[in-house]
């Protein structure tokens, strides 16, 4: 079958192009001409250059295809207009489905994210049954939420299936552009005070959401939303597990929530002077005290089985500090767990 995948570039789409090769599907990837495509190297793939932004170029690159991937959009807490933000995910996704349409696809899958569901002040395990309040959230957040309601809307006006995705936190590698996900390993890793925060969140790896993907093309329900996470920690739980990967101790002490919208403003205050990216936002803050627990019930029952989180973080560490993401005297520092070198050791005998 022959597919085509947006955001192919990007940590997520990397890996479905390659479990759809893996498949034996016949892969088309739309990616923009300025894209560094070192990532889809020796991959058997066929390129259509254009903006997502464009209907027409979408629906020109899609003709020929059988179902469409959309992993596509911007995963960033600092450094876009909120309107621009939301305007541009609503307005892409709408594209997709109209080329979908014109082609006469049948069927999108697109990613969108388990913050659509909300959050809990408790350790409360949210389903897909769960909504929450969203004035007060971040841009990304606004616009996954009003992206995946215009997905649905615009698939049923056109008589296109849609199905949504909704990661929880993923890592993975590789990842050249660097998500927000694996920021947070290296920004822990740079951190000379090893801080982490209250609250907590659900890791995956992005090799599990990849093989979710193609699951719901092939089981899903045309209109649903599936949770694809794995394990619920809290961030002390997931900090201490990448310093005992990494050789490091801490963390040494627990930020909370106005700590950390102050600590955020003053690192977002002294960009103006550095230029130099903030470690955190104030957007970030927001989310600090809160549980983004999630349960991935509904999609096990169509055969999702995810790996562990720290199996995702052992692959994932274990390609990071061979990166420019992780300097070179910070690199000096790490004493890798045998689980890493297992791990390595392990890919290098398949």
């Amino acid at each position: 079958m022959k597919v085509f995948v947006t955001g192919a570039t990007g940590l997520i789409g990397n890996h479905l192009v390659k479990e759809l090769l893996a498949n034996g599907d016949e892969v088309k990837v739309f990616v923009r001409k300025t894209s560094n495509l070192e990532i889809l190297s020796g991959y058997n793939v066929e390129f259509a250059f254009g903006d997502i932004n464009s209907e027409e170029e979408l629906t020109k690159a899609a003709k020929g295809c059988a179902l469409i991937y959309h992993t596509a959009g911007v995963f960033a807490y600092w450094g876009y207009d909120e309107k621009t933000f939301i305007a541009e995910a609503k307005q892409s996704m709408e594209n997709v489905i109209h080329a979908a349409a014109i082609n006469h696809i049948s069927r999108v899958v697109f990613t969108s994210s388990s913050v659509t569901l909300g959050a809990s002040d408790t350790k409360e395990i949210l389903s897909e049954n769960k909504s929450g309040n969203f004035n007060d959230a971040p841009a990304y957040i606004k616009a996954k939420v009003i992206q995946e309601n215009s997905a649905f809307e615009t698939g049923k006006k056109n008589n296109v299936e849609v199905i949504a995705i909704c990661p929880t936190i993923t890592i993975g590698a590789p990842d050249f552009h660097l998500t927000e996900s694996n920021r947070m390993i290296v920004n822990f890793l740079k951190d000379p005070y090893k801080a982490t925060w209250i609250g907590g969140c659900n890791i995956v790896s992005a090799r599990d959401i990849a093989k979710a993907m193609i699951l719901l093309a092939h089981n899903g329900k045309s209109g649903e939303i599936y949770i694809a996470g794995s394990e619920n920690m809290e961030w002390k739980e997931i900090h201490s597990m990448i310093s005992e990967l990494c050789g490091m101790s801490g963390p040494y002490f627990e930020v909370l929530h106005t700590s950390a919208y102050l600590l955020s403003a003053m690192h977002e205050f002294l960009y103006h002077f550095t230029n130099t990216r903030p470690t955190s936002t104030r957007e970030q803050a927001k989310m600090v005290g809160k549980y983004y627990w999630y349960s991935s019930d509904k999609l096990k029952q169509l055969g999702y089985s995810p790996q562990s989180a720290e199996d995702a973080f052992i692959e994932t560490i274990s390609w990071l500090v061979t990166s420019e993401h992780i300097p070179a005297s910070l690199r000096a520092s790490i004493k890798l767990s045998e689980k890493i070198y297992a791990y390595r050791n392990k890919n290098i005998s398949e």
